[in-house]
């Protein structure tokens, strides 16, 4: 796992960029091929449907965190007084 670009939260130590293009990649195939076979009628369209709707889910996802509060806690930079 690269050390960079890691997100600390909560003790746990997660590279989010690559966790966000895995599970992007998986969705984006399962589902785009899951549209094609099961709705040949949207060809092209599908995938993008599976897009919109991933985009929407994390969307709320996001919506759901910052309604929560829980961005307010969040300190980008030291305690003041330290330089």
């Amino acid at each position: 796992m690269a050390q960079s670009r890691l997100n600390r939260i909560n003790g746990s130590a997660v590279d989010s960029h690559a966790l966000a293009n895995e599970q992007w990649r998986f969705y984006w195939c399962i589902s785009g091929w899951a549209l094609v076979r099961l709705f040949p009628g949207l060809e092209s369209l599908g995938p993008w449907l599976a897009a919109a709707a991933y985009i929407a889910c994390l969307s709320l996802a996001v919506l759901g965190r910052f309604m929560s509060g829980q961005w307010k806690a969040m300190r980008l930079v030291g305690e003041a007084g330290h330089a």
